[in-house]
């Protein structure tokens, strides 16, 4: 099983950076009570802070990687990650839900429901129906198949995205750069 101490923390980090106060972004809605303007450090936004650990503004700025790490298995957990069999999956699946939210098992659902292997309305919560579909895909076409059908649902369900005119290019990098990342283990598993 996807193991959340085996993640490519590195990556998350490296695009996520440091504050973010963009005006465009949603999150901006949200900003952090200072008058900075700032709503998001290092991929966390404030409305997410303070959902996890109240108005604590300091912490907030500081970031620690064990509240940091604390966040990030929320969208972990979202994903169902440590109940998938493969780890570049789970990672890829929590990757999307740290990018965007609890729309990421949702669109899995989606995904897994017009591939046939989930019978139910998509309901957004990554449950044990859910993973068992994901499990019965990866075992019937294979993880690099799986891992490749959803990079490519993941590009077009963002060109779809309003605000992909504004930050998609972003995206698209960071996306490339973990499909970059996801071909190299798959080429090491598959050896």
């Amino acid at each position: 099983m996807a193991d959340i101490n085996q993640v490519n923390f590195a990556y998350i980090k490296k695009w996520e950076g440091g504050l973010s106060k963009n005006p465009k972004d949603s999150a901006s809605k949200h900003p952090v009570p200072d008058g900075s303007g700032y709503h998001t450090n290092m991929g966390v936004t404030w409305a997410t802070w303070q959902f996890h650990f109240g108005k604590d503004v300091a912490g907030f700025y500081a970031m620690p990687f064990d509240k940091w790490k604390k966040v990030y298995l929320f969208y972990w957990n979202l994903v169902g990650g440590a109940s998938i069999s493969s780890q570049i999956i789970a990672e890829f699946l929590a990757d999307w839900a740290w990018a965007s939210g609890v729309n990421a098992p949702r669109q899995l659902q989606y995904y897994l429901y017009n591939t046939g292997y989930y019978k139910h309305t998509p309901d957004g919560v990554a449950g044990k129906q859910t993973v068992a579909a994901l499990e019965a895909i990866i075992k019937s076409r294979g993880e690099l198949v799986v891992y490749e059908e959803l990079y490519n649902y993941r590009v077009k369900w963002l060109q779809k995205i309003p605000a992909f005119k504004d930050f998609g290019r972003g995206w698209m990098n960071r996306l490339e750069d973990f499909n970059r990342y996801a071909e190299e283990v798959l080429k090491v598993d598959g050896e």
